[in-house]
């Protein structure tokens, strides 16, 4: 998700430590987008999903509980992480 800016990432222990995680860290210091750990507060204006298999993936739309948020998909930190994942990839 990203928050003012900044990526955040589930703390250390509440996910894999997967390839496709470190990825994400290391693109955003490569492109000095912060990164944060945390738990998503609810004020993201951008969210994206990254895996192996498919890359990094922007999401249109998320269910929390009773609430619908929506996001136009891509977003600017959205797109710049996208960009570099592709010229590794």
């Amino acid at each position: 998700a990203v928050e003012d800016g900044a990526v955040v990432v589930p703390t250390a222990g509440r996910v894999l430590d997967s390839i496709s995680v470190r990825a994400v860290r290391e693109f955003c210091a490569e492109l000095g987008i912060e990164v944060r750990e945390g738990v998503v507060s609810g004020r993201e204006t951008e969210r994206f999903l990254a895996g192996s298999g498919f890359g990094l993936a922007p999401v249109r739309g998320w269910i929390d509980g009773q609430t619908r948020r929506t996001y136009d998909a891509p977003g600017p930190v959205t797109t710049r992480l996208r960009t570099a994942w592709s010229a590794q990839v």
